[in-house]
């Protein structure tokens, strides 16, 4: 594997490892929860670190549009997160425990 392939890959593993230990904060301290009866209620799902990864894999690649300006993809992660987060809600994929509204500024933070 070539330097940039390694860097890559340790990213993206560093970026699920962030994205699974804020998933198991946000998990117990009961804000969501996902849906399907998984076994360790405290673990998110594959599917949700799977997100992570393509975070990761992506971090260095923001379109042309947004990477002069940070803030344009902090607010663009802000208004998109909690829009996803409410698709997955409306699917049944993933409910909240405490309040939506709640919910929804803790994933527009996350993000």
């Amino acid at each position: 594997m070539s330097k940039a392939g390694r860097r890559t890959a340790r990213g993206i593993v560093a970026v699920v490892a962030l994205g699974a230990l804020i998933e198991i904060l946000a998990l117990a301290a009961g804000v969501y929860g996902y849906a399907g009866g998984w076994a360790v209620w405290w673990l998110p799902p594959w599917w949700v670190l799977s997100f992570w990864g393509l975070l990761g894999a992506g971090i260095g690649l923001p379109p042309a549009a947004l990477r002069p300006r940070p803030w344009r993809s902090a607010a663009c992660g802000a208004l998109l997160g909690p829009l996803v987060f409410a698709a997955l809600v409306r699917l049944g994929l993933a409910r909240f425990l405490a309040a939506p509204e709640a919910g929804l500024a803790l994933v527009g933070v996350l993000w």
